[in-house]
This record gives C-alpha cells, sequence and structure tokens, in this order.
C-alpha cells in the first residue's frame, strides 16, 4: 500500500489533479464539474422554489445597494432591487406551497391523509422556520465577535459587540430566545426599534414571526374547509383574504391567496384526471397519466411529509432534487442528449393529458392562447415594483386607480403595501396560468437558486458585514473614483460579493437539511400512528 502511494505521489500532474478535486467541496454543488448530469423530474411546484430564489436574490440586491451612491428608482431597474416588493412575494408562495398536498388529498377525497399531512405541517414547522435562523444568527453573532466583520449600528437601535466572547455568546442566546417568540405582534411590514420579530444579528429575518403566523392561518383554514365542497371553500378563502385585507392583516391575506391558488390548480388536475380516464382502458391511460407527472398524480404517490420548500429529505450532497416514487427507474441509457431550444419547444407542444383521440392544438396557436397570461405578468410586475411608495389619487398610471381601491381601514404603513399585494398576487396567478411562462423558472440554474433561497435571504447580509463594508465599497471606491449614479464600476465588486453570498448560501442549506431531517425524526417519535 505505502508503494502504491509512493507511485502515485511521484507523479505531479496526479497529484494537482487530486488537489484540485479536493478543492472543489468548497464550491455550491452546479459550480463542481460533472455535478448533476443525471435527469431528476420536477415536483409540480418547482417553478415556484425558483420565483422565491430570484426574490430573495431581489432582497439581497436591495440590501447590498440601500443608501449607497447607487440606488435605481426607474423601472425597470427597479424590478431588481425592489426588496420590500419581494416579501410579499414570498406570502403568496408559502401560501400555496404549503397548502398544496394538503388540498391534493382533498381533491382526491382522501381527508384522512390530509388531516395527517395537516398534522405533520404543524407539529414540524416551528422548528423549520426558527431553528435554521438560530443557526443564521450564530453565525453572525461569530462574525461580530471575532471583528471579521464590521457591524452597522445606524441599523439597529443597540450596538451589538460585547467585550468577549462569552458576553457575545450570552447576548446571542437571550437575542436568540428574544426573537424566537412565536406569538409576538406582527405586522406585514418592517417596523424599525425593539419590536421582538427579530435578532440583531439578522435584520431581515423580520419574516421568520410573520411566516410562522401566517402559516397557521393557512393550516387552520385547511382544517376547516376539509370537509367543504368545493364552492364553499373558495368562499370561504375568498372571505378570510377580503377580512385579512381589510383590518391590514395583508400578510394573512396573501397567505389564503396563495391558498386559494393551490386549490384552484388541484382542482383543475382533478378534472384533467377525470377526462383521462376512459372506462375502455383504465389501466393504460392512468399509467400514461402518471408518466406525464400530472400534479395529482405526483402528490397522490408522494410522501406527505414534503415541506413548503417541496425538498423535505435530510441534505445530500448528490441528490438535490424531489423524486416522486411514482416515476419508474430504470437502467440509465446513455442517448443523445437534445439542444436546450428542442427540449424547450417539445415542452411547449407537448400533447394534453386529454383522450389521445382529441386533437391537440398546436405550438404558435398555444402560445397565442398564452398571451392574456403574459400580459398580465408584465402587468403584475410593474404594479408590484413600479410605483411611489406610498400611492394616492395624484400618482402615475394606474396607480391612482389603485389608489381609490384601498380599503379606508387602512393606516400610512398599510398603503405601501397594498399595490404591492395586488401584484404579488397577479404574478403567481398569471404563471400558474402560463407554462409558457413557468418554463424559465423550472431551468437547471433557476431550480440552484431555488434551492438556496432561504440561505441567501439568511445569509446575504452577515456576507455583507464581512465583504461589503470593508472591503468592496472601498475598493470600488478607490479604483473608479465617483460613484454617484453609476452602476458599472460596482460590477467586480458586485460579483465577487454573489459567489461569496452563493457559497454561505450553500452552507445555511446542507444545515437546513438537517433540520428538515430532525423535525421529521422528531415527528416519528412523538407520533402515535
Amino acid at each position: 500500500m505505502l508503494s502504491s502511494l509512493l507511485t502515485y505521489a511521484s507523479k505531479p500532474w496526479s497529484i494537482l489533479c487530486l488537489l484540485l478535486h479536493r478543492l472543489t467541496i468548497i464550491f455550491p454543488r452546479r459550480l463542481r464539474p460533472a455535478h448533476n448530469l443525471s435527469h431528476h423530474e420536477l415536483h409540480p411546484t418547482a417553478y415556484l422554489d425558483a420565483v422565491r430564489g430570484f426574490a430573495a436574490w431581489i432582497v439581497y440586491n436591495g440590501h447590498i445597494f440601500n443608501h449607497k451612491p447607487y440606488q435605481p428608482t426607474a423601472w425597470p431597474q427597479k424590478l431588481f432591487f425592489d426588496g420590500i416588493a419581494m416579501v410579499d412575494l414570498f406570502f403568496v408562495i408559502s401560501g400555496f406551497a404549503l397548502s398544496f398536498s394538503i388540498l391534493g388529498a382533498v381533491h382526491r377525497g382522501n381527508t384522512s391523509k390530509a388531516y395527517d399531512s395537516l398534522a405533520s405541517s404543524v407539529f414540524r414547522r416551528y422548528i423549520r422556520l426558527y431553528l435554521p435562523t438560530a443557526f443564521a444568527t450564530f453565525v453572525g453573532m461569530l462574525v461580530i465577535a471575532s471583528g471579521l466583520g464590521i457591524y452597522i449600528p445606524g441599523e439597529r437601535d443597540t450596538v451589538v459587540p460585547q467585550p468577549t466572547f462569552l458576553g457575545n455568546l450570552w447576548f446571542w442566546v437571550k437575542d436568540t430566545a428574544y426573537a424566537s417568540n412565536p406569538f409576538v405582534y406582527v405586522v406585514s411590514w418592517y417596523r424599525k426599534g425593539k419590536d421582538g420579530t427579530r435578532s440583531y444579528y439578522a435584520a431581515q429575518l423580520w419574516t421568520i414571526p410573520v411566516e410562522f403566523q401566517g402559516s397557521m392561518i393557512v393550516f387552520a383554514f385547511c382544517a376547516a374547509v376539509c370537509k367543504m365542497k368545493p364552492w364553499a371553500r373558495t368562499l370561504t378563502m375568498w372571505v378570510g383574504m377580503a377580512a385579512c385585507f381589510w383590518w391590514q392583516t395583508m400578510y394573512g391575506g396573501l397567505f389564503l391567496a396563495g391558498m386559494w391558488l393551490a386549490d384552484r390548480r388541484q382542482w383543475r388536475a382533478a378534472q384533467e384526471s377525470k377526462v383521462a380516464i376512459l372506462p375502455t382502458d383504465v389501466s393504460r391511460v392512468r399509467s400514461t397519466a402518471v408518466s406525464e407527472a400530472t400534479p395529482l398524480a405526483v402528490i397522490e404517490e408522494e410522501s406527505n411529509e414534503k415541506d413548503e420548500e417541496g425538498k423535505d429529505t435530510p441534505y445530500a450532497d448528490d441528490d438535490d432534487t424531489t423524486r416522486s416514487d411514482s416515476f419508474t427507474i430504470e437502467e440509465p441509457q446513455i442517448t443523445p442528449r437534445p439542444s436546450r431550444w428542442q427540449t424547450w419547444l417539445a415542452h411547449l407542444s407537448k400533447t394534453s393529458r386529454n383522450s389521445p383521440n382529441t386533437p391537440q392544438p398546436t405550438l404558435a396557436r398555444q402560445i397565442i392562447h398564452q398571451i392574456p397570461s403574459i400580459l398580465l405578468f408584465f402587468i403584475s410586475l410593474y404594479i408590484l415594483t413600479a410605483g411611489p411608495t406610498f400611492i394616492d389619487s395624484k400618482s402615475p398610471f394606474p396607480f391612482n386607480l389603485i389608489a381609490h381601491t384601498v380599503p379606508p381601514t387602512y393606516t400610512h404603513p398599510a398603503l405601501q403595501h397594498w399595490p404591492t399585494s395586488l401584484g404579488s398576487i397577479l404574478c403567481i396567478y398569471s404563471l400558474e396560468s402560463s407554462p409558457l411562462l413557468r418554463r424559465p423558472f423550472e431551468s437547471s440554474f433557476a431550480q440552484f437558486i431555488g434551492e438556496l433561497s432561504f440561505g441567501i435571504y439568511a445569509m446575504h447580509i452577515t456576507v455583507r458585514w464581512i465583504l461589503w463594508e470593508r472591503a468592496m465599497l472601498k475598493w470600488t471606491r478607490m479604483y473608479f473614483g465617483k460613484l454617484e449614479g453609476r452602476f458599472w464600476p460596482f460590477v467586480p465588486a458586485y460579483l465577487v460579493m454573489t459567489f461569496a453570498t452563493i457559497w454561505a448560501a450553500e452552507g445555511f442549506r446542507r444545515v437546513d437539511g438537517w433540520c428538515v431531517w430532525l423535525s421529521k425524526w422528531l415527528k416519528e417519535k412523538c407520533f402515535a400512528g
């Protein structure tokens, strides 16, 4: 064995290759050579994961350039920096993802399975949200205590650094306990000052208590509507949405809007499944429906334990997507891979799940049918990000019209989120209505960003403390001079900062995966059946 090692070590090229191979461990998975060459089937809500990932990226952009020399104010540049609007989009996506599998069981008439899934989700939700948050704030504490990062006192009303490491550790323990209160009073917007919703080490995580309470609203409505008729279920959700928006509980209305969109998706899948099943050939059509991965078929075979990200499994570095048990896994065969354009066009022109004898529309006709959804998508993005901070009757069109729809119960802070709430609901509605719009969010890169969404959101402020204020801004001013109103001088520093944030988000994803595993393990130990 020793001789073989000496022989191997005598080859400099082999040693270099070995070192390079080991160094790739520090990079995110999809930036490594030859990673993820195997084909994966996407779960039905995979595109929402990607939308959430890009929304987290926009929040990151907003925090990087907030109160800095470059602040975009014109649309569409503002679309890529408006983190406030993206928070409302988070809430709609969460409501959709949390209720999707539960409502799928309801539409199949399996209320027992729906309640089992509901009980599991309620039990694990606190752990899923607050345990990864505690890890993110712990890393922030280490960065501040070690002096590696520059804490910005202007962002909070109390200076965090303590004179000793034990002092910093004890401060973090108290801060974590303070910020982990699930019963704290929350609103749909960021509030300055010490309000109990966020940690000193990660102010952007003020949304975690809002997410938790919004989740409980969704779960309560799921329990209430499980045995209702479809029309009664829809009416109940709409009444709940109206009540939430009227009384300024806008996050609750956004969560319920996502739940309604999920119910609409499952209803359509159920109708397609009924049309596809013919009395003369039930087994063949059922097999075909499963192989084409309709939302109903996928959810019917998947475990109840799928979390809101759609990937509720322990972290495994070589398994980063959800694969349904409804697919038959065969021996891999080496076949020529089609180009991206061929795959994209084939997906758009894929025959529907109706009877094989039904004439199918051409690709051009499908695109024409999706034009209204595409237009609605761009309108929703404009409403979501282009408006002034507070709208009124003197605002530019269409915000002057939207101002007349604001409920009279709204106070000043809520006015900022009325157009963004409408825009976020319309955005997800348009994506749900158009396979063409969903395709970019189902690409490999988009799915990668979707997997890192929580990590990007949780870790970018810590990375900013280490790199942006300490080095990147100083370096940019040194080499590019005056920066006011200029974007391109920031590009080199922004690329370095973005890579570091993705790297940190990948590490966070691994920890988050083990938090998922822990929540499932505790559930299995505590549940009776």
